[in-house]
């Protein structure tokens, strides 16, 4: 959604204050009309809650919310650092802000189309498995005969088909076809926040107790390997390094893990620190 108008920052925010007093917070990112630089990183505004108490807004009625306030509001004089209004999302419940706040630079019109398309859904299964040594995380190393990302490591998932109820039932659809691991030995304990890939994948991370008994049987049409990484391993901040990658004529920040000769690194590795932070 754009406005013409155009906005500083500081004028902005006074006007949201003014304006929307019984929103608890507002996740701002502010995009440079003229050059398409991110001029901050999500800024969390604290307003005041109205009879102290928090509401979580849609995200259309925040949409329409702001842009009440902005024609509320015109830009007045002539600024150094003027700002396109583009539009509102919410933090927690819209995954196209990830792709942004990853983005080292300029946000360009290839990423912005992506975001503005409808994405492929897919989930996948983040399978715990306890060992003697303590929980695995079980991974796969994908067949490079695949169209869609050949040779990386990944969790067991795909694509959501139109007879799967709700993602938990792809992700373990996939992953009994995949690595031959049945449903009956997962016991799911819920979801994690929906990941938005700069392929054009919107992806639910399905987080599931896999059995001991669990021995991989591979479709190797599908995936070449299966191996199992220790949950302490990927817990600990000094195994992940962020390191730069272009895609969509845009720099992305993108997290890689190293072990036992296995690159585990983008949206995979994206997944397991957001993990990470969720359950710490």
């Amino acid at each position: 959604l754009v406005k013409k108008d155009t906005y500083t920052m500081h004028q902005f925010t006074a006007a949201i204050r003014s304006d929307l007093k019984f929103l608890d917070y507002v996740p701002m990112l502010f995009i440079s009309a003229k050059t398409g630089q991110r001029v901050n990183k999500v800024l969390p505004l604290a307003l005041q809650v109205q009879e102290e108490r928090l509401r979580r807004i849609p995200t259309g009625e925040l949409n329409r919310l702001l842009h009440e306030a902005v024609a509320r509001h015109p830009p007045k004089g002539s600024q150094r650092h003027r700002l396109r209004f583009l539009y509102a999302t919410q933090a927690r419940t819209d995954p196209r802000l990830a792709p942004l706040t990853d983005v080292h630079g300029p946000v360009s019109a290839e990423l912005r189309a992506m975001l503005e398309g409808e994405p492929l859904a897919a989930a996948v299964l983040v399978g715990l498995v306890e060992r003697p040594g303590g929980l695995h995380l079980v991974l796969t190393e994908r067949s490079d005969d695949l169209r869609d990302h050949p040779g990386q490591v990944s969790f067991p998932g795909g694509r959501i088909e139109p007879g799967d109820a709700h993602p938990a039932a792809t992700a373990l659809r996939e992953a009994h076809e995949e690595i031959g691991l049945g449903p009956d030995l997962v016991e799911l304990a819920g979801y994690l926040d929906a990941y938005l890939t700069v392929t054009g994948f919107i992806v639910t991370p399905v987080v599931g107790f896999v059995t001991d008994e669990f021995v991989p049987r591979l479709d190797e049409t599908e995936v070449r390997e299966a191996f199992e990484v220790p949950l302490d391993f990927l817990l600990d901040p000094a195994n992940v390094r962020m390191t730069l990658r272009e895609r969509l004529g845009a720099t992305f920040k993108v997290y890689e893990y190293r072990y036992e000769g296995h690159r585990i690194w983008g949206a995979t590795a994206a997944m397991i620190v957001a993990f990470r932070d969720f359950i710490k």
